[in-house]
């Protein structure tokens, strides 16, 4: 198995800067391990294809089958490129991160920190952070991450060719294109220092408990099958926000918010009715029936 993973030159340097990470074990077939913050180890997979690595990770059987709705509310308080997903057909939530590669870059810092992320979301799952979603739904502040030169926004925009409007310096709307629809997505400085696209699906009342499981269910499932999106709600008053975002670095180069803005885009093609559709309990119901889940 190591053979042919390290017949990719790109698959070879990120094993290689993996098993380097603080963190990670390696056992004696090549397979990874990855350190929970309450001191347990778990799976870790890498796969390496079309110049991506993406990291999976399983989460302790406690953890891995929490309420959905509450798992999209968790992912909402933590920044970062880890996310939960919902493989289709299974009921346990797994770990992700996908990092892009560049032939001339080398992976390990963006390895290591996609680490870092995938733990601090499964320390928010468990009840390990305290930081609560501020009234404004931006997730807690990334104090322990060294800050980094602020990117030109605008400049970065123009030269992606996504069209948009200044709202301010540091906060550009964005018109996602979606064929019959208006949707946009707004990039910003994150609360805690990265660069943050997000697109909002619905902002509603508190839906009905058949509707907040079949929402959650449907929004983890988009996060496994679109690259980069993270799924998340966050109470504002007494709405929610139902909300797809893509966590970059401070100062991203224009492709990789080109990619962050076009998986935004996909995941509110392939979930943006859905979503509004699933507010009804009767659809909701019929929904997590299909699925396999009790309403």
């Amino acid at each position: 198995m190591t053979a042919a993973h390290d017949a990719d030159p790109r698959a070879a340097a990120c094993r290689k800067a993996l098993a380097a990470t603080p963190g990670i074990e390696t056992s004696d077939a090549g397979r990874f391990t990855l350190a929970l913050p309450d001191g347990s180890r778990t799976w870790l997979r890498l796969h390496v294809e079309d110049g991506w690595a993406e990291l999976t990770a399983g989460l302790p059987t406690e953890l891995a089958a929490p309420d959905p709705w509450e798992a999209l509310a968790t992912v909402a308080t933590v920044e970062g490129v880890a996310r939960l997903t919902l493989t289709p057909g299974a009921c346990a939530l797994e770990l992700r991160a996908d990092i892009a590669l560049d032939d001339d870059v080398d992976p390990a810092p963006r390895l290591a920190a996609a680490c870092e992320d995938m733990r601090a979301l499964a320390s928010a799952l468990s009840g390990g952070l305290a930081n609560a979603i501020p009234a404004d739904g931006e997730p807690a502040a990334d104090a322990g991450r060294p800050s980094a030169a602020r990117a030109d926004l605008r400049a970065l925009m123009a030269e992606t060719g996504w069209s948009f409007v200044e709202r301010d310096p540091e906060r550009l709307a964005v018109d996602l294109a979606i064929p019959d629809r208006f949707q946009q997505a707004f990039v910003t400085p994150s609360a805690g220092g990265r660069t943050l696209a997000r697109a909002t699906l619905v902002v509603s009342a508190v839906p009905t408990g058949a509707s907040r499981r079949a929402l959650g269910v449907l929004l983890l499932t988009a996060s496994t099958v679109v690259r980069l999106v993270r799924a998340g709600v966050a109470t504002e008053g007494g709405d929610v926000r139902l909300l797809v975002e893509a966590y970059l670095d401070p100062n991203p180069a224009a492709g990789d918010l080109d990619a962050a803005l076009s998986a935004l885009a996909m995941a509110c093609r392939i979930a943006g009715r859905e979503t509004r559709a699933l507010f009804d309990e009767r659809v909701a119901r019929i929904y997590l029936a299909a699925r396999g889940w009790a309403a």
